[in-house]
């Protein structure tokens, strides 16, 4: 495939076409779009449990709103603007501050991080907790993604 065959367009709101079946989350790029160097995803900032990355640094730029960080053992408190860089294997967490909804970027590099997100959705559509059923514990290692609570 040439670069200008890569090329795509995605207008405001839109993402990659995923089998995750929420707006909150769209995926701008997926690896098979970067030869699997990034991912990157705009979502609404939500509770995410803390756990380490295996596989991936992720890094986090927030549009809008707030969100705290805790990374480490460091709590950041994150606005419209500001970048956070979290290396693998660094234990984090989200927090949605309360009343203010955040939108964020994310890129995860490598890719990989999109198999993960699917496992989620997929879990939670069966009514199940994906960061502790252990029907996800396959997934869990595949994607790197390690619950550390």
């Amino acid at each position: 495939m040439t670069a200008d065959e890569r090329i795509f367009v995605l207008q405001a709101g839109e993402g990659r076409p995923t089998k995750i079946p929420t707006a909150t989350i769209q995926f701008k790029t997926l690896g098979e779009d970067t030869d699997n160097r990034f991912t990157l995803l705009e979502y609404k900032g939500m509770r995410v449990p803390k756990h380490i990355h295996t596989k991936e640094d992720e890094n986090i730029y927030v549009l809008d709103g707030e969100i705290d960080v805790l990374l480490g053992e460091k709590t950041y408190k994150l606005t419209p603007g500001m970048f956070l860089f979290m290396p693998m294997n660094v234990p984090h967490s989200l927090f949605p501050v309360e009343g203010i909804e955040a939108t964020l970027l994310s890129v995860s590099a490598p890719s990989g991080f999109e198999f993960w997100a699917q496992a989620v959705f997929d879990a939670i559509g069966k009514g199940l907790d994906p960061w502790t059923a252990p029907e996800l514990e396959e997934a869990r290692k595949k994607a790197g993604w390690i619950p550390d609570f």
